[in-house]
């Protein structure tokens, strides 16, 4: 097999992922559930986020150790109740540069699969 030259690669500590899925007011959901976190001091050290046909869908992770603190802020707010999960225990991958590497994507995501890791996101630069 080739080897693909990458720069680094950095690996997060632990982290948990939040989930906003299928709100009926996309915008409004994200702009709630971020505003959350940031009045209450909660860093989100990645955050995605998309509207595909009207529909949200946006993630981001939270310290490990503020996780259930995160979900009782978020369950706790009426206009986000039951459009919220929270997924324990993930992490990032960061991979530079790719340089459009769409082989190194593919080598990465193999690896991952391999390694019995699932994988909840994606994102690129």
């Amino acid at each position: 097999m080739d080897k693909i030259r990458i720069d680094g690669i950095k690996l997060s500590g632990e982290l948990a992922l939040v989930h906003l899925a299928n709100h009926p007011r996309p915008q409004f959901a994200l702009s709630c559930g971020c505003g959350i976190m940031a009045s209450n001091r909660i860093n989100m050290p990645f955050v995605s986020a998309t509207c595909p046909d009207g529909r949200s869908r946006a993630s981001w992770c939270v310290e490990m150790g503020e996780h259930a603190r995160a979900k009782a802020l978020l369950d706790g707010n009426p206009d986000l109740e039951g459009y919220v999960a929270v997924t324990p225990s993930v992490g990032l991958v960061s991979l530079f540069p790719h340089r459009s590497s769409l082989q190194l994507l593919g080598r990465a995501l193999q690896a991952l699969a391999g390694a019995g890791i699932p994988i909840h996101g994606l994102t690129s630069s």
